[in-house]
């Protein structure tokens, strides 16, 4: 997950568990279960789907020296609306795409510093640069190129974004776009013959603030069900994490500093329209600790940031 406002975003709460419990109410029993099933996207030219988006980022940060400790926390959410456009299929099943967030807020809190909200459907927000950034990123196409597998190859769009913010660095970038796509419609990897309880494993790295966070998933059919009439595959996703340091990141001439990535761990449960092949729901969560010893003239300060990312998501449109 990343901290940009614009992405790893998995949405509302409320209308997820809604669904849920639509799920076990209206799941019909004696339907009889597949051997297999495709969960491969279904790509149709001129098809719309729209999402409704939200994620939470809580951060524990704690700062130990000589003895002596002090934690602080502090909480980012996000929400909005995204537009998946379809454009073009192409004769191998992979097709060109548009995904544009229609809008999106963003409200962070922490004890030393005021809550600060901005939302892009606004003229103005508690900060300039955080409200020029969702301003510039609501209503920006960007086009997505997907293989026939739901694996996102390309994204095309973010320099438009960059030009309307005074910092591009401060903006998310290709691969935050390319994390996102990934994780809105289709489901990566994915078999066109997949078995209850059987598996695939993926792979992906994606932007972390301190170089790129490895993800290694095994993803796994878990049940399939009749919800209001629509065929719905669950997906569950289990990833194992790694921190790959970018040390340009670090001055060459500033103190020892000792990174390492003490938990981490990641889950995603997808709720597939097999008639449609595509996702209706998403629910994410993401748990890291990543602990830094830096040492200068002979004394080390300690500092640990813990870290939960939960998202979701869930499809409020299509035609």
């Amino acid at each position: 997950m990343i901290s940009h406002p614009s992405c790893a975003w998995l949405r509302s709460s409320t209308a997820l568990t809604a669904l849920l419990v639509l799920s076990s109410l209206l799941a019909d029993v004696g339907a009889q279960v597949p051997e297999a099933v495709d969960l491969r996207p279904k790509f149709v030219t001129g098809r719309v789907t729209r999402y409704e988006i939200w994620s939470l980022r809580t951060r524990d940060v704690t700062v130990s020296f000589q003895g002596q400790s002090q934690t602080m926390e502090s909480t980012l959410e996000t929400k909005g609306e995204v537009t998946w456009r379809i454009d073009r299929v192409n004769a191998d099943g992979s097709a060109t795409c548009t995904m544009t967030l229609d809008w999106i807020s963003a409200t962070s809190k922490s004890a030393e510093i005021d809550q600060i909200t901005v939302d892009s459907r606004k003229p103005s927000g508690d900060n300039e640069l955080m409200h020029e950034l969702v301003k510039a990123m609501a209503g920006a196409p960007i086009t997505v190129e997907m293989a026939a597998d739901g694996t996102v190859t390309r994204v095309r769009g973010v320099d438009a974004i960059h030009a309307k913010v005074t910092d591009p660095k401060n903006a998310p970038d290709e691969l935050d776009f390319k994390e996102t796509a990934a994780e809105l419609v289709a489901i990566t990897a994915a078999q066109e013959q997949m078995a209850m309880n059987r598996n695939w494993k993926t792979q992906a790295d994606w932007n972390h603030e301190l170089g790129k966070m490895h993800h290694d998933t095994t993803y796994t059919l878990t049940a399939i069900e009749n919800v209001a009439d629509i065929p719905v595959a669950t997906v569950t996703g289990v990833s194992k994490l790694r921190l790959d340091l970018d040390q340009s990141k670090f001055p060459a001439d500033g103190p020892k500093i000792d990174i390492k990535m003490t938990g981490g761990e990641s889950t995603t449960q997808i709720m597939f329209d097999l008639s449609r092949r595509e996702a209706v729901g998403r629910n994410s969560i993401t748990q890291t600790e990543i602990e830094a010893r830096i040492t200068h003239n002979g004394q080390t300060v300690v500092r640990t940031m813990g870290e939960t990312q939960q998202g979701q998501i869930i499809r409020i449109a299509e035609k």
